[in-house]
């Protein structure tokens, strides 16, 4: 059995004040706060392309999109 040229690795990373981000219940981050957040970061802006919760990271070199999850209460980018 060979392995498949097609084969390629990611991650997840999640932005969360939960001890563990997967974890049912735990302190959220608010939409409100996140907001605030955007006002000091110029890296990170809106994607004005999507829905209002879709972000887009931009740091050298490479751009990415970053999701704010309400029903979560964070954030969290897959790449």
């Amino acid at each position: 059995m060979g392995i498949s040229t097609f084969a390629v690795a990611g991650y997840d990373l999640h932005i969360s004040r939960k001890v563990f981000w997967a974890d049912d219940f735990g302190p959220e981050i608010t939409f409100e706060e996140w907001q605030e957040h955007l006002k000091i970061d110029p890296q990170v802006v809106r994607d004005v392309a999507n829905s209002p919760q879709d972000f887009m990271v931009s740091i050298p070199g490479e751009s990415f999109p970053l999701w704010y999850r309400s029903d979560l209460g964070e954030l969290f980018v897959v790449v």
